[in-house]
């Protein structure tokens, strides 16, 4: 994806999981599958950019990305949808959202076509339209490992078993539970209070999808699991 679409995402990223602590390492990592949560793309062929209601000028895409951005709180309203993301990306819109609450529940073809309807009103038009929707958590989950610490409502959790890319170091993230995340016993025997975790704990998280790079990565998790 273009920097200038992660550019804008990070601020919604940096709302869920706190400010990074170090300012000259904010930049995010391209979402994928290993980070827990699948993107769906969602776009049909009237929104495509090579089609004729979708050759928009820069000027009227950034105003759209504008208005989109002031509205996200009222579409988190309306619907029952988190927003990932939102930026333009040179001749249409991105927009990467999952579902909130119940966020192992897929969003509806009804629930996400009731959205789109929504994205185009507040932007007074229909415009060329990528929408991404997130699924959690059937993959793989972003980290498996040891809590090492715990501070100021995150967990910094250690995987030995994986490298931090072609380092030596451990991969190890700190990870803060969204709103409306949950932490979950893998037998399945029912919620945990963030207040049980503790160092040397075993646990797998779920992320959000972007992963700041700094070392330990920082992130924003949906679900984490007690092993």
């Amino acid at each position: 994806m273009a920097k200038l679409i992660y550019s804008i995402m990070v601020l919604v990223f940096l709302a869920a999981c706190g400010q990074p602590q170090s300012q000259a390492q904010q930049q995010p990592a391209q979402p994928s599958a290993a980070d827990g949560i699948a993107m769906a793309s969602h776009s049909d062929s009237s929104e495509n950019p090579s089609t004729g209601n979708a050759a928009l000028q820069a000027d009227e895409l950034n105003d759209i990305n504008k208005k989109l951005s002031a509205g996200m709180e009222e579409l988190e309203r309306k619907h029952p949808v988190k927003f990932l993301g939102v930026g333009s990306g040179g001749d249409h819109i991105l927009v990467m959202i999952r579902r909130a609450g119940d966020f192992e529940k897929p969003l509806t073809e009804a629930e996400i076509g009731a959205f789109k309807q929504s994205l185009y009103a507040i932007a007074d038009k229909e415009f060329p339209l990528k929408l991404d929707v997130g699924a959690c958590c059937d993959r793989e989950a972003g980290i498996a490992g040891k809590i090492k610490k715990i501070e100021d409502g995150r967990v910094l959790v250690l995987d030995d078993h994986k490298k931090n890319g072609n380092t030596d170091d451990p991969y190890a993230a700190w990870i803060k539970l969204t709103d409306d995340g949950k932490i979950v016993r893998s037998d399945g025997s029912g919620d945990v209070p963030f207040e049980a975790l503790a160092e040397g704990i075993k646990v797998k998280a779920w992320f959000t999808g972007i992963m700041l790079e700094s070392y330990p990565g920082q992130t924003s998790a949906l679900k984490i699991e007690l092993q």
